[in-house]
């Protein structure tokens, strides 16, 4: 489940571009090249490492200057999911809400900071365009519990 939220993220460059043309040209200088790991804990999860670009985000394999560490278990980034899915009668949680009660660990030099512009991207641009995927993985994983 991990590895294919992963890549729908990855795919829309376009939507990563907005991200930054979005942010103020001193944020926008200073979040450019910048690296990090997403790691997902569990069965349904994954270690993944990413570059923002100016053309948008990319997935790497060199740990050499990770800036920031997130980590969650796959029921974390599932209850997110679910929250994105917007399932009648089951409300899931926020990433913020996920952080705030400890489900969620950001690691780094400046975490409040880097935390919050995170959810701010996220929150502004990933996460619209997450509905349909979310629930794709959400029913996904549905079925393989219940075999």
């Amino acid at each position: 489940m991990a590895e294919r939220v992963f890549n729908f993220i990855l795919e829309d460059k376009l939507t990563h571009q907005a991200i930054l043309r979005d942010l103020p040209q001193d944020k926008r200088a200073a979040v450019v090249g910048r690296k990090g790991r997403l790691t997902i804990t569990g069965p349904q999860g994954g270690s993944f490492i990413i570059r923002l670009t100016p053309s948008g985000v990319f997935r790497e394999t060199g740990t050499q200057n990770i800036r920031n560490e997130i980590l969650m278990s796959d029921d974390t980034l599932l209850e997110i999911l679910v929250g994105l899915a917007q399932f009648p009668g089951e409300p899931g949680t926020t990433p913020r809400a996920a952080y705030m009660h400890g489900d969620l660990r950001i690691s780094g030099d400046s975490v409040l900071y880097d935390a919050e512009e995170i959810f701010n991207a996220l929150e502004k641009h990933a996460f619209a365009k997450m509905g349909p995927v979310a629930r794709v993985a959400v029913e996904e994983m549905r079925q393989r519990r219940q075999d």
